[in-house]
């Protein structure tokens, strides 16, 4: 882009690579700005909006959903014994995600796409302390074995906030209510992304 910075204290820019370009022969290309609904896309506007949780206004700027790659890791199994099992994700402290809340998203799994709800947060029902923003999600239908497997989630819409129940009967009803609103929101484009 025109106003791109590379470097220590962002001293390289288009000029200077225009004149590496001379010098190592290879041609530079500078892209105007992409407008969407009257702004610039960036990376600092997907950043904001992945703050806030909009994976919808993040898709209009990629013009693709927002996806997380990564391996499946051992949890601590509760999911499963409440009838939801979990795929753990681990998410490094670099890695852009959502704001913590429960979406709706598609899981890759071996060239198979799934329906599935994603929690990003911090699981405050069972943990008493902040043990960090654990990934989890819940592939509807799915019965098998996912650790150690590649998947990859494809963020849609979110469902609502991250939030403490009091009990595990509260906790399971909402999961329930959860998919049933995945099921709505991802049917339409089920076999899209």
């Amino acid at each position: 882009g025109e106003d791109f910075t590379f470097g220590y204290q962002r001293e390289g820019n288009r000029h200077y690579l225009e004149t590496q370009g001379k010098l190592k022969g290879f041609h530079l290309v500078v892209q105007p700005p992409v407008l969407v609904g009257g702004e610039v896309v960036s990376s600092t506007r997907v950043r904001e909006a992945l703050r806030t949780g909009d994976v919808s206004r993040v898709e209009t700027y990629l013009g693709r959903p927002f996806s997380i790659p990564g391996r499946v890791v051992k949890g601590a199994n509760r999911g499963k014994s409440i009838g939801f099992p979990t795929a753990n994700l681990l998410l490094w402290d670099e890695r852009a995600y959502p704001q913590r809340g429960v979406y709706a998203c598609f899981a890759r799994v071996e060239n198979n796409q799934w329906l599935a709800v994603t929690n990003i947060g911090v699981r405050p029902t069972f943990e008493k302390g902040t043990s960090g923003i654990v990934l989890e999600t819940h592939l509807v239908d799915f019965e098998g074995d996912l650790y150690d497997k590649e998947i990859e989630l494809i963020f849609i819409e979110r469902i609502r906030n991250e939030q403490k129940f009091s009990n595990v009967d509260e906790l399971t009803s909402q999961i329930s209510r959860d998919i049933k609103t995945a099921r709505t929101i991802l049917a339409p484009r089920f076999g899209a992304p």
